[in-house]
């Protein structure tokens, strides 16, 4: 390629990353302008390079939505995780009942969860991480202590 001919394909190339920003695709914006600042992305093929440009999109939109979600479940400990912690055999847990829980199929057969324990047992780091399991799969989450949530109730039975 000579030089006209590159400064032509970055032309084209500048002007496909800007319809992308205007149409709001920005992650495959961004995808792509690392592609382009790759020397070696044109060793990958069309699929390949066209898979990472929409798996880019979708991850950013996938975040975004998850962010707008955790934030409104103002949960207390927001990472909150299923790792180690919870299968401390010390807990004596009962793991197959945590690992249903986790799939978050009791919220679709519209049960419920009430978790108590004594003090200090993690009670709360659990169902924050239940909750961020649910927020996961993009269910809708409000985090209350009981204290609080009794107030709330009270609040507007009264009214």
């Amino acid at each position: 390629m000579n030089k006209t001919e590159i400064k032509e394909e970055q032309a084209i190339y500048m002007d496909l990353y800007e319809k992308l920003k205007s149409m709001k695709f920005s992650g495959m914006a961004e995808e792509l302008r690392l592609q382009l600042e790759n020397p070696n992305s044109d060793l990958e093929s069309f699929q390949d390079r066209f898979e990472k440009l929409v798996t880019a999109e979708w991850n950013l939109r996938y975040n975004k939505k998850f962010e707008r979600y955790l934030k409104k479940a103002k949960l207390k400990i927001p990472g909150a995780t299923f790792d180690e912690k919870l299968y401390d055999t010390d807990r004596q847990l009962d793991i197959p009942t945590i690992e249903k829980l986790n799939t978050c199929i009791w919220i679709d057969e519209g049960r419920n969860l009430v978790v108590t324990g004594m003090t200090g047992t993690g009670k709360t780091y659990y169902v924050n991480a239940l909750a961020v399991a649910a927020l996961k799969q993009f269910k809708e989450v409000r985090y209350y202590s009981a204290s609080k949530l009794l107030l709330e109730l009270s609040a507007h039975e009264q009214v």
